[in-house]
């Protein structure tokens, strides 16, 4: 990660597309959450811990890893992705977990 990203980085591309590449797989990933993960500020110096969430449209489950993802608005970086389930039209659900 090239820039410390925070809460703030994601809130106004919530409902805007990424897209991430990892084993051959590519997937657009949108951005359907960003949330904070503590009710009261972090620590001076600290990034205060967030979640994001996202919806795939792939209907086959990418490993969970570190991967590149991309937006238009942000330089490339890596993200850990998590899946944590599966959405009624069968395409995956991620989760990244900022501390």
């Amino acid at each position: 990660m090239t820039e410390a990203h925070t809460l703030e980085t994601f809130l106004p591309l919530v409902d805007t597309d990424f897209t991430v590449q990892a084993d051959g797989i590519e997937d657009v990933l949108r951005l359907v959450s960003a949330t904070s993960l503590k009710a009261r500020p972090a620590p001076e110096g600290q990034r205060a811990g967030f979640s994001l969430t996202f919806h795939g449209t792939r209907t086959d489950c990418m490993i969970a890893n570190l991967i590149e993802i991309t937006h238009p608005a942000l330089d490339p970086f890596d993200i850990g992705l998590s899946p944590v389930g599966q959405l009624p039209e069968g395409a995956f659900q991620y989760e990244a977990v900022f501390n």
